[in-house]
């Protein structure tokens, strides 16, 4: 396949949703975005299109950030939902989307919400080592969400 039936089978590939995004119908990744076998590498489909809509490459610091109407999806690529930007561009996306996996959406997360509350209320009448012990987890991280390096959404 050249490279331009390979361009107008990936934009021929989707199926389109209410906000006019492209929905990839390939396979996709671990972290669901679109990709497809291109040259003997897995390409992400998002990337391909952005650059063909830009006329060049995507830089290895930039990343293909997405811009779609009301909800950013994975899976779209429709180019015109589609900026380069940087990756501290693209986490600030992610976040201000809901799409972070902060608090208790991260499956690692040790504390909860009211966890972080309590701590930060009753960090003055106990010592962070007693709050560690109540909390059942170390000095570092009460230090840490007691002082908001962390848990930064909890107010």
């Amino acid at each position: 396949m050249t490279e331009e039936e390979f361009l107008v089978w990936l934009n021929e590939n989707h199926t389109t949703d209410d906000n006019q995004c492209w929905i990839w119908k390939g396979g996709n990744n671990s972290a669901g975005y679109g990709c497809v076998g291109k040259d003997g590498k897995m390409m992400l489909v998002h990337r391909i299109s952005l650059q063909q809509k830009i006329g060049r490459e995507l830089d290895v610091k930039e990343d293909a950030r997405h811009v779609c109407p009301n909800a950013p999806n994975r899976k779209c690529y429709n180019p015109t939902h589609l900026e380069p930007g940087t990756h501290k561009e693209n986490m600030k996306d992610m976040v201000i989307h809901g799409r972070s996996q902060t608090g208790t959406k991260n499956y690692h997360s040790k504390l909860t919400e009211e966890d972080v509350i309590a701590i930060r209320e009753n960090r003055g009448l106990f010592l962070l080592s007693e709050l560690a012990d109540m909390f059942g987890v170390d000095q570092a991280l009460i230090s840490m969400v007691a002082n908001r390096k962390i848990w930064k959404h909890v107010q």
